[in-house]
Order: C-alpha cells, then sequence, then structure tokens
C-alpha cells in the first residue's frame, strides 16, 4: 500500500507542479458525467492507413469478381505484395500498386489459372491460410 499511496502524492505534486490552480480545484473523487447529444450532419472523406488483412481480401475477392474493381488504401508491405504476385501468376491482371491503389480485372470465381511456378507466399500466414482455403479443392485451368 505504501508504494501506491506515494505514487499518488507523486502524481498530484506533478500535477500542482506544471498544471497550477487548476488543478487544485478539481477533486481527484470527483465524478464527471457526459452526455452526448446528435451534433448534426458529417461529410466528406478520409482516408485511412492501409490494412495488410483487408489489403489481402481486397486482392482475393478483386480476382474471383466478375468486373473490374478499384481499390484504394492498398497496404504495400511485402505480405502483400507476395499476394499480388501469386495472383497474377494465376492469370489475373491487376494494375498497380501505385499511391495504395490498384486496379483488379477480376476473372470470376472460376477463372483462375494453374501457376506455371509454386506460389511463395513468404512469411505470411494471412496469405496462406485465404489461399488454402480459396483454392482447396479446386480445378485451375491450364495456361
Amino acid at each position: 500500500m505504501d508504494k501506491f499511496s506515494n505514487a499518488k502524492e507523486v502524481r498530484d505534486e506533478f500535477m500542482r507542479k506544471y498544471f497550477g490552480a487548476a488543478v487544485n480545484n478539481l477533486s481527484t473523487e470527483a465524478i464527471l458525467n457526459y452526455v452526448a447529444e446528435p451534433g448534426g450532419a458529417v461529410s466528406g472523406e478520409i482516408r485511412v492507413p492501409g490494412d495488410k488483412s483487408i489489403s489481402h481480401r481486397s486482392i482475393i475477392l478483386g480476382a474471383i469478381a466478375d468486373g473490374v474493381p478499384k481499390v484504394s488504401g492498398f497496404l504495400e508491405g511485402e505480405d502483400v505484395l507476395n499476394t499480388l504476385a501469386a495472383f497474377r501468376e494465376m492469370g489475373v491482371t491487376i494494375v498497380g500498386p501505385e499511391n495504395g491503389k490498384l486496379t483488379i480485372y477480376g476473372v470470376g470465381k472460376h477463372g483462375l489459372k494453374a501457376p506455371r511456378v509454386p506460389l511463395n507466399m513468404g512469411n505470411s500466414g494471412t496469405a496462406m491460410r485465404l489461399l488454402a482455403g480459396l483454392l482447396a479443392g479446386k480445378t485451375l485451368a491450364q495456361s
């Protein structure tokens, strides 16, 4: 208990020293209640950093799509670039990545081709698990 009492004293002294009178008016025992109310419409665009897990999935889903998905916010990390290379090897045309953007020309759920060389997923456990699920039981079209 001694250490915790001492820690509180040190913390209180720090607060008084650096925040002065404002701290003296606050009770550390006080309970603060906040109420959040609707504020109004929010609009605009935000750009969040790319995510490795979502980037893997965007390649996989884009590759088996019927159409041409465009991906933004793509994380250009080594693991994800190995996944991208694997799908190129299986006949999927992918433009990019460039500044976190990709264009994937989907081949549909039956359009993946057998790779000419073994797929190198590097150290990516995520890619291994996702591709094992996707490719298990598939007969890939021969090039």
